[in-house]
């Protein structure tokens, strides 16, 4: 009876150092979320710049839910009043259940490629992120958010990343 004792205190004890070992490996470990499928309604331009956008999101560990009524396309926005002279607009802005961007044609097809991705992550962070325009002063000129893109005619891709790295580092 004794040797039976000892042997389930001893079964106990390498148990629990087990237990033990296995929620201290548990503890250091960081998961991460996979990305999901991205599945949305835009034009076949505009997917590249948009899946891109979700891949820098997962890059900094941001991964948003992304609605079902997710819809970025192009339009010809010089056509409505409201938008005349806009270069996209998004009406998601706050509402996590919905995506809808419209993006000027006039606008994307003058911008270079940095404006391109400036138009489309400044648009998207309005929808995904759910972040307003900065004010419109020199301090915030360059970055995504800065309401006036139509000045950045000189940009470049580096400064284009550059601002796009800050504007993900300070989520």
């Amino acid at each position: 009876m004794k040797k039976y004792i000892v042997g389930v205190l001893f079964f106990f004890l390498v148990f629990s150092i087990i237990i033990i070992f296995n929620s201290n490996i548990l503890a250091t470990k960081s998961y991460t979320k996979p990305p999901q499928e991205l599945i949305y309604e835009s034009d076949t331009e505009l997917k590249p710049y948009i899946d891109k956008f979700f891949r820098d999101l997962n890059n900094y560990n941001i991964y948003p839910v992304i609605p079902k009524n997710f819809t970025v396309k192009l339009s010809d926005l010089d056509a409505h009043s409201p938008t005349t002279h806009a270069h996209g607009i998004s009406y998601g802005f706050e509402d996590d259940d919905l995506v809808e961007i419209y993006i000027n044609k006039r606008s994307w097809e003058a911008f270079n490629k940095s404006l391109r991705y400036y138009i489309i992550y400044h648009e998207l962070s309005h929808d995904i992120l759910n972040l307003d325009d900065l004010s419109d002063n020199d301090n915030n000129f360059g970055k995504i958010m800065y309401p006036s893109i139509s000045n950045y005619q000189n940009t470049t891709m580096d400064d284009f990343i550059s601002n796009m790295k800050l504007l993900f580092d300070s989520l």
